[in-house]
């Protein structure tokens, strides 16, 4: 009887035991996700430019490959080429101050230092891509003597006033006593060192327009100016530039926030033209364009917009600047403001998002070849991996949306490991000049609030696939489905993960027909680089077929391999029947393996039991 307590015991305590595993083992199922990606390289084919992977020029470029260098900072909207002053604007208590030649490390008394410092860092770090900024709000700073008052409105002793023509001839050592400061005169300066842009000199001009900064920052010197007086201003800089170096890019615009694209300062003339325009943008264009026509030439060759998220966390915080878990999982998401019409954005303005391609069509209307650009952006959480993913997919619909020129512009001295890294991921992924390829092609995902998909093709057909798990939580597998004139067959990954930031290298594999599987560990990004071998004469049909490099034939079969992080590294194992590499034990194939024992533990027992209990009853 004690014997028959004994396993009466033990069958329930193994039976309890199994039910605790099989649910353990379901809820670790839960945390697996499938996500399906469709790659096709003959759909929705774009030049991506590279300039997209630019960088503002205060920012650190160590280890960084980067393309574009950017002169930013209100400060260039005042800025004096002749001694290097400049104003800080209302929000440092507008201060003239000798902050550009701190910035560059030069001395103040050299003229043009921030055209030396440009160009000289961009030479450094090979980048042949710069862009200088220009003021244009008609006067710069006299002196360094600290803050304004009230009283020191232009003009005044505080402020000397910018022609944009000097109409004599040029000097390479200017006159700080004619009261005067020539646009043209540091135009002449720039391309006597430097050269023009076709021969390596300044490759671009921005010019500092965002009336709303002028309105806000620079009362002082700027007045109470008309909407009629900025148009006529951004025409009368562009035709100087134009007329100095006409290889060079004109960039107008700098709108600084969607509230100075939507409308325009109060009290300027722009009530009588509101009603005819969706939003300001298509007023400057089409001003703009009109008086392009008017002159022969294009006036301005790109129109720009600096982009930062309005997201605030429940507690009000701006995600630029917050790294809560909150904060981390709005970042990722903003990105999609962007891009993607199905995000819901509950911003003043809402009704312009998705924003690029409603830029795009307003240049498409107004005025046709204008290049975009957003030489000002960040998301934040620079040192975080959340920015890693949001950088990733802010370079990734860039490349998609036809984005010219783009400036990352990190939070300063802060960490931006993370931000760098995604940057590199398209530059160069191996540390030998991998890039991420120079025509876009479609990659559709079947959920972009859990992952970004983004593809590119080389002139050799290599084709790059970067693919992002936006969750924290959930391990998703992916199932990429490639159709391509192309036919390939082998690949490599790269990628970085939550707390590992550099770009890790991983195995290569052997691609057999169009299909490939990959697994992605939560908050991790990876790049997968397929080299062509024959462009595809039928389609054969062939099953999934992704195996590890160490498999030395082909695999009859489908096989799904698993491409996953771990210590800083990418490796690939993959299940082939028995041959090639063996898939490691996991949490999940060891519940599965607990719950089955103590499942047939159980059924034996209970087996044993009834046997014995027919056996009594016979004696009986």
């Amino acid at each position: 009887m004690r014997k028959n307590a004994f396993l009466k015991s033990l069958c329930c305590f193994s039976a309890a035991f199994a039910m605790v595993l099989s649910s353990a083992q379901y809820a670790f199922a839960d945390e697996k996700y499938e996500i399906n990606v469709t790659v096709d390289t003959n759909l929705d084919r774009k030049a991506i430019s590279k300039y997209i992977y630019g960088i503002n020029d205060t920012a650190s470029l160590s280890g960084l490959k980067t393309t574009a260098l950017n002169q930013a900072g209100n400060d260039f909207m005042t800025y004096n080429w002749e001694n290097n002053f400049s104003n800080a604007g209302e929000s440092y208590l507008a201060s003239n101050r000798d902050y550009i030649s701190d910035r560059y490390s030069r001395l103040s008394f050299d003229p043009a230092v921030a055209a030396d410092g440009l160009m000289t860092r961009a030479k450094q770090n090979g980048i042949e891509f710069t862009i200088a900024a220009l003021p244009m709000i008609g006067y710069v700073s006299a002196d360094s003597n600290g803050p304004l008052l009230n009283s020191e409105v232009a003009p005044s002793d505080r402020w000397i006033k910018t022609y944009n023509h000097k109409g004599s001839e040029y000097s390479l050592v200017p006159d700080k006593t004619d009261d005067a400061v020539y646009i043209d005169e540091y135009l002449n300066y720039i391309i006597n060192y430097y050269g023009k842009a076709a021969f390596g000199g300044v490759s671009a001009y921005s010019m500092g327009g965002d009336a709303f900064v002028w309105a806000k920052e620079y009362p002082l010197a700027a007045g109470n100016f008309t909407v009629d007086e900025y148009i006529s201003k951004n025409i009368s800089l562009a035709e100087t530039i134009k007329k100095s170096d006409s290889n060079a890019l004109v960039i107008g615009g700098g709108f600084g926030s969607l509230e100075s694209c939507v409308s325009f300062p109060e009290n300027s003339g722009w009530n009588k033209y509101k009603n005819e325009y969706s939003w300001f943008i298509d007023f400057y264009l089409d001003r703009i364009c009109q008086e392009s026509g008017t002159k022969g030439s294009r006036l301005i060759d790109v129109l720009d917009v600096k982009y930062f998220p309005d997201e605030k966390t429940s507690y009000g915080m701006s995600i630029i600047s917050e790294n809560s878990n909150e904060a981390n999982k709005l970042r990722i998401q903003s990105v999609r403001a962007l891009w993607d019409g199905s995000y819901t954005n509950d911003g003043e303005y809402k009704e312009f998002y998705p924003l690029l391609p409603t830029l795009q069509a307003s240049i498409n209307e107004y005025y046709p070849g204008t290049k975009l650009s957003l030489t000002e952006y960040n998301f934040g959480g620079g040192g975080n991996i959340s920015g890693g993913i949001a950088q990733v997919e802010a370079l990734g619909c860039f490349a998609e949306e036809g984005v010219f020129l783009a400036c990352l512009s990190p939070e300063k001295n802060s960490d931006s490991v993370y931000q760098y890294s995604a940057i590199n991921l398209f530059t160069n992924f191996d540390g030998r000049g991998g890039n991420f390829g120079n025509v876009s092609v479609r990659a559709d995902n079947s959920n972009n609030e859990l992952c970004s998909s983004f593809a590119a093709i080389d002139n050799e057909g290599t084709l790059n696939i970067i693919l992002a798990n936006k969750s924290d939580s959930l391990t998703e597998t992916i199932n990429v489905e490639i159709s391509s004139e192309y036919k390939y067959t082998s690949a490599k990954t790269f990628g970085f993960s939550d707390g590992r930031p550099e770009i890790a290298e991983g195995e290569s594999f052997s691609v057999f027909g169009d299909e490939i599987t990959v697994e992605l560990e939560p908050y991790s990004v990876m790049l997968v680089s397929l080299s062509p071998m024959l462009p595809f004469s039928e389609n054969t049909g062939d099953t999934t077929t992704v195996t590890s490099i160490a498999t030395e034939k082909p695999l009859p079969t489908t096989t799904v391999s698993e491409i996953f992080v771990t210590d800083g590294s990418i490796s690939t194992t993959s299940d082939n029947n028995g041959e090639g590499d063996r898939k490691p034990l996991t949490a999940l194939s060891l519940l599965k393996a607990g719950a089955i024992f103590f499942a047939a533990l159980t059924a034996a027992g209970m087996i044993y039991l009834f046997v014995n209990e027919l056996k009594s009853e016979k004696k009986e």
